[in-house]
């Protein structure tokens, strides 16, 4: 079994330590197994989840990841109780925070259901989806399998 440590920010407040000792289990691991491999940061703001990814690289020097995953992002930036500018200035500023170095040379994966979400802030996907250099839409199907549809890709990950 491959043995990849993750940092996961979690700004949709979707983890479950329940279903990843489940999932261990499964495995024939100890949860405890699973527990060392993940280190777990939640966000419930934008600008929290701003911070998170702006520490990952301080982060990553005490826990040596191979893979962070981000959640909400950008969907926690659609608050309409945050005001558009204050939005939009923490967003490019997680943006900027993204381009690190100790983050470009890992595998970083964002979860979003942003295309999904009604608002006048759809620029913000657009940016996000712009910078990435390998887009995937995840699509449920009736059943319950999922479908992978490579959006966006650089001709080197093509290979």
């Amino acid at each position: 079994m491959a043995r990849h440590q993750i940092l996961y920010l979690d700004g949709a407040n979707q983890i479950n330590p329940l279903q990843i000792a489940h999932f261990a289990r499964k495995c024939q691991q100890e949860p405890s197994f699973f527990n060392k491999l993940i280190r777990v940061s939640r966000a419930f703001t934008c600008f929290q989840l701003t911070e998170l990814i702006r520490r990952a690289p301080k982060f990553l020097e005490k826990f040596s990841a191979q893979v962070v995953v981000i959640t909400a992002l950008p969907d926690l930036y659609f608050d309409e109780d945050v005001k558009e500018p204050e939005a939009r200035a923490a967003f490019e500023r997680a943006l900027e925070a993204l381009q690190h170095p100790a983050l470009r040379q890992l595998s970083v994966v964002v979860f979003s259901d942003a295309a999904s979400i009604p608002t006048n802030r759809k620029t913000f996907f657009q940016r996000l989806v712009a910078q990435a250099d390998r887009v995937v839409r995840i699509a449920a199907q009736p059943d319950a399998t999922f479908t992978f549809t490579c959006e966006k890709a650089k001709p080197e990950l093509l290979i």
